[in-house]
């Protein structure tokens, strides 16, 4: 799943209660096949209650000695300072509950050291990597007088990351029939991450191995504002009408909520192209030295979800039923971010060669696919509609059943401007799939029952269980691939001095990059076909999963608590990912050591404009219905 701020949007100190439902069979409960979890944050009282505390932890409480030595301890700390408040604002009538956290948190950057000479030893067991104090200091110099760009520390150095949390909830009883409670709460989080060691999409064989002479080897290091802050931002806003009508028979429950989560990526010390320096290992391989600049896949890069649900949900009390029924709207909004080598991507075969402005080895750099050369963001909007109905059967004091039924229809956007008519064209005879296919619109139905019997009338003995079909969601970020991969929206340079290629000079900024490459002729281009496309098959329904439970719920002698249960489940609409563009080779392929042939594919020999092989990748329903118990 994606949980919004790190998983923590609220600090606990504001939570009232957490509970954690693998199988309910409430049909008010919705969205997911593996389990749901709620929580309940707290609310004012008619007392005046205030509650303060205080963590800390740091480097300071760590050992650093071991047998023969004493390692090289980082800074790094945590200290979340927060307070509650709870008040009646109006005796009996109005209340007001409010939680505020403010965390200092400091983390490490690299542990790894500059050698102090060319002689000392490095990797191998030692904290030291391949480049010396005197180059990374010479490069940081020369950065600096030259282009006023200060690439950070390269060791000894730690991150300080200030993150906070507020809650805030007012509860009103409006009277004795109605009652209203509005909930607001904001928290902004981030962390620190090292740059990634992928080149993507740059070939491994004419530049380096990044698995064994990248940016995270022994052989080389990186400078700290090529690290980068993942942010973790999240809104929330609700509020909840509850009313009462004929002495409480019948009920009415009136919500809306809204969240905005909101994930971009920032960074220290200003926008520059990422830049790789390689020096030759001793082997002689192809190996990085130093790199500085932005991670490879900073600029530009986000994610972001408007959500926005309505719910009104009227009960009404017959006798030993409690009948309910639902209506429930939602709509998400879903934007994401990326680019490969948005700000530039240089890689020089030695650093003299980027300060004399010889041509790089490689280059690379990603913009949008239209006239402006601004960076387009894939978008989607999805929207859900559900009815649900439910009867809560008091049968005897101590026998409750419920029997529902939830429908749902999701409806997916039209991304009709995201068809690739190469991959159209090409895949025609083929399954004919294309970059703009989305799912149909389908009714998917939930039927549960589910009971509680009270064996004894102490609460002492609880068998409980029931059976039914839960519906869950697709990630979002599949649908948003899908768009992302069409080669529609972005573009691309990628030149290699080795093919002959015209190389860029080096600029320091994006602007100054592209006017170089295109002299400001560029326009909207119809692209080739993606080589790893993300297609969404047509007849594609949500995953949904049927369960069936029985449980049996002891109290022990001191309050102990003794849960035994059993759970069958068994898929109906699992999700599955194929790769297309492939067949099967006869006889597969037999490892050393191993008994049997395994499966192996090839490609199909689909390509694209540009001669390379097509083999996207296809999200479907399979026939292959897994179950546990």
């Amino acid at each position: 799943g994606n949980l919004p701020s790190g998983g923590s949007p609220i600090s606990l100190d504001a939570l009232e209660q957490i509970s954690v439902s693998v199988t309910p069979y409430d049909v008010r409960q919705s969205g997911f096949t593996g389990g749901a979890i709620n929580a309940v944050t707290k609310s004012g009282t008619n007392d005046f209650k205030v509650s303060a505390y205080n963590y800390y932890k740091s480097d300071a409480l760590q050992g650093a000695k071991y047998d023969g030595g004493e390692l090289k301890l980082q800074e790094e700390m945590s200290n979340p300072l927060g307070f509650s408040i709870g008040a009646p604002i109006v005796k009996d009538k109005l209340f007001i509950f409010t939680n505020f956290e403010y965390e200092w948190t400091e983390t490490p950057g690299t542990s790894r050291l500059a050698r102090e000479s060319e002689d000392q030893e490095y990797g191998a067991g030692t904290q030291y990597n391949r480049p010396t104090v005197a180059q990374m200091e010479a490069i940081k110099s020369f950065l600096q007088q030259n282009f006023g760009y200060d690439p950070g520390r390269y060791q000894n150095y730690s991150v300080k990351i200030p993150n906070w949390k507020l809650m805030a909830r007012v509860d009103w009883n409006i009277n004795r029939n109605h009652a209203l409670n509005v909930r607001f709460s904001r928290t902004q989080n981030k962390y620190s991450s090292a740059p990634s060691s992928s080149i993507s999409p740059l070939n491994a064989g004419k530049v380096y191995d990044k698995d064994v002479y990248g940016r995270t080897s022994v052989y080389a290091m990186y400078f700290g504002n090529s690290r980068y802050y993942q942010e973790q931002n999240f809104t929330s806003v609700a509020a909840e009408l509850n009313s009462r009508f004929m002495d409480s028979r019948l009920t009415n429950t009136l919500r809306y909520t809204y969240s905005h989560q909101y994930e971009p990526r920032s960074y220290d010390g200003g926008i520059f192209p990422t830049v790789d320096i390689l020096e030759p290992a001793e082997n002689g391989a192809s190996a990085l030295y130093a790199s500085f600049g932005l991670d490879p896949f900073t600029e530009g890069n986000l994610r972001e979800v408007s959500t926005h649900i309505l719910t009104d949900e009227i009960g009404y009390t017959l006798g030993k039923h409690r009948l309910v029924a639902g209506l429930q709207f939602e709509h998400n909004l879903t934007t994401n971010g990326y680019l490969q080598g948005g700000a530039g991507y240089y890689v020089y075969e030695s650093w003299d060669d980027f300060k004399n402005d010889k041509a790089p080895l490689a280059f690379r750099i990603a913009h949008g696919n239209n006239d402006a050369l601004s960076q387009a963001f894939p978008q989607f909007s999805h929207m859900q509609y559900s009815v649900y109905l439910q009867d809560e059967i008091n049968v005897s004091d101590r026998f409750k059943a419920t029997v529902g039924v939830r429908f749902e229809v999701p409806v997916y956007p039209s991304i009709s401007g995201n068809e690739n008519k190469d991959f159209t064209e090409i895949f025609a005879e083929h399954g004919g799939y294309k970059t703009s296919d989305m799912p149909k619109a389908r009714l998917s139905v939930a039927p549960r029952v589910g009971f509680n019997w009270d064996m004894t009338g102490e609460r002492k003995y609880i068998l409980r269980g029931g059976s039914g079909i839960f519906t869950g969601r697709l990630p979002f970020v599949w649908i948003v691939s899908a768009v992302g991969n069409s080669n529609c929206l972005q573009a691309q340079s990628i030149l290699y001095k080795s093919n002959g290629d015209k190389m860029p000079g080096f600029h320091d900024n994006v602007g100054d990059i592209l006017e170089d490459l295109y002299g400001g002729t560029f326009q909207q281009q119809a692209l080739p076909a993606p080589t790893s496309a993300t297609i969404m098959d047509k007849n594609l329904k949500m995953p949904s999963t049927w369960k069936t439970s029985l449980a049996f719920d002891l109290k022990l002698p001191r309050d102990f608590n003794l849960n035994i249960e059993g759970i069958y489940n068994k898929d109906i609409d699992a999700v599955a990912v194929s790769k297309l563009g492939q067949r099967e080779v006869a006889g597969g392929i037999q490892l050393p050591g191993e008994p049997r042939p395994r499966k192996l594919w090839e490609s199909q020999g689909i390509k694209n404009s540009d001669g390379k092989d097509v083999t996207p990748y296809l999200i479907h329903n399979t026939d292959i219905a897994g179950y546990y118990y």
